[in-house]
């Protein structure tokens, strides 16, 4: 008995392509499932809106110099803040630092007020500070409170 040998490699062919397929197929699933988790826990970061709503800062005599970004924060409600996200724009896009970002980690409690200097890596456009704070071990980022500060307001020091 003769047989097809030209239509046994087409069958397994299809059946390679269709295990690759499957495989591709699951190690796409459980890559989207971790990457869903992470995006789960961050948002859980800052999932307490009560404790955002009590919180409230402001910031005056913001200047920048050659190495650092100068300011004056103070905190104007409830909660004790425990740090700051403070994420820069520079000015000319094709600086290597043209966006950077930096965690500070400072305490200011109800009704006080801290200077702040921090260094950046170009001249600066915009300037976005995000405060946290901390509850049950957990820090919550407060990111409706982030307050903004353009190029018109960023003075030399």
């Amino acid at each position: 008995m003769k047989t097809n040998k030209k239509a046994d490699s087409q069958y397994i062919s299809w059946i390679l392509l269709l295990g690759l397929t499957i495989m591709l197929s699951y190690l796409l699933y459980n890559w989207s499932l971790k990457q869903a988790e992470q995006a789960s826990q961050e948002i859980e970061k800052s999932a307490d809106p009560l404790v955002c709503e009590e919180l409230g800062f402001s910031i005056d005599g913001i200047c920048q110099n050659i190495k650092t970004l100068n300011f004056n924060v103070t905190n104007s409600n409830n909660v004790e803040i425990t740090g700051f996200i403070i994420k820069t724009t520079g000015l000319y896009p094709e600086d290597r630092d043209y966006l950077y970002s930096a965690i500070v980690n400072v305490k200011v409690s109800p009704g006080d007020t801290e200077k702040l200097s921090v260094l950046k890596k170009s001249t600066l456009s915009q300037v976005e500070i995000t405060p946290f704070t901390t509850k049950n071990k957990k820090d919550i980022y407060c990111e409706g409170q982030s307050i903004k500060k353009e190029k018109k307001e960023l003075k030399q020091c």
